[in-house]
C-alpha cells in the first residue's frame, strides 16, 4: 500500500536529501522525521504544509492522496517572488521626509 511515508521518501530520493537534510529544511527535529518514515507516526499538518512551502513544485494531491504526478505542471506551480527592501522613506506630520 502506498502511504505518504513512501511518497515522503520518494521527494527525498528525488531532491537528492537525506533524513537529516529534510528535517533541517521542514524546520523539525530529526527525531520528529524519523517517527514519520518509521510509520510510529503520521505526518502533522504543520509538517505536511512546510513540506508544500518548502517544495512548491509538489503536487499537493500526490503527496495527500497519491494521484497525479509528483510534481506541478509548469502552468499549475505557483511562482516565487523574492523581493528586497531598496530603501524606506519616513514621512512626518510636518510635511518633511527622511529617506533610509
Amino acid at each position: 500500500m502506498d502511504t505518504i511515508r513512501l511518497r515522503i521518501e520518494q521527494l527525498m530520493r528525488a531532491q537528492g536529501l537525506s533524513a537529516k537534510e529534510m528535517a533541517e529544511r521542514l524546520g523539525i527535529n530529526a527525531s520528529t522525521l524519523s517517527n514519520i518514515l518509521g510509520e510510529r507516526n503520521k505526518p502533522s499538518l504543520e509538517v505536511i504544509h512546510s513540506l508544500l512551502k518548502q517544495f512548491p513544485q509538489v503536487n499537493p494531491d500526490w503527496l495527500l492522496y497519491n494521484q497525479g504526478e509528483m510534481l506541478r505542471s509548469e502552468t499549475s506551480c505557483p511562482t516565487v517572488i523574492k523581493k528586497s527592501v531598496q530603501k524606506i522613506v519616513i514621512f512626518y506630520t510636518d510635511g518633511t521626509f527622511e529617506e533610509r
